[in-house]
């Protein structure tokens, strides 16, 4: 989770502009996976390789923290019962969820936090074109 954290800094002012809200949740039961999602639930580790830094307060618009891990854990577990997809623990799994709570993208590892900073539209205060968030295809 630190190194998805990490992969994202780079990226962190235009997508945070965008709208986009972390949450990291140690969905696996070892302590070595990792999911992260532009929103959501869960609750982060303290320990191993899938801690991640504590928040603090120039986090408060960026990152958070999750709740109700075990209800996550359920909702991963029966959407990977239905994929042919095998995820281990050391790769872990993204959600991206729009605005309105509708899943954007996911898969496997760290989101693709550059091709996210390109497609996502920053929020303006205009109802009208807040939450577009661009191409959805796969590439």
């Amino acid at each position: 989770m630190a190194a998805s954290l990490e992969a994202a800094e780079p990226y962190k002012e235009k997508l945070a502009k965008a709208g986009v809200f972390v949450v990291t949740a140690p969905i696996f039961e070892d302590a070595g996976a990792a999911a992260s999602a532009s929103s959501g639930s869960g609750e982060a580790s303290s320990s191993g390789p899938a801690s991640v830094p504590e928040l603090g307060a120039g986090d408060l618009r960026w990152r958070g923290k999750a709740v109700g891990l075990d209800t996550w854990r359920e909702w991963f577990a029966a959407q990977l019962a239905v994929t042919r997809t095998n995820v281990s623990s050391s790769e872990g799994l993204f959600v991206g969820l729009r605005l309105d709570g509708r899943v954007r993208s996911s898969g496997k590892g760290s989101p693709p936090w550059a091709r996210f900073a390109l497609e996502l539209g920053p929020m303006t205060g205009n109802a009208m074109v807040d939450g577009f968030d661009g191409d959805m295809g796969v590439r």
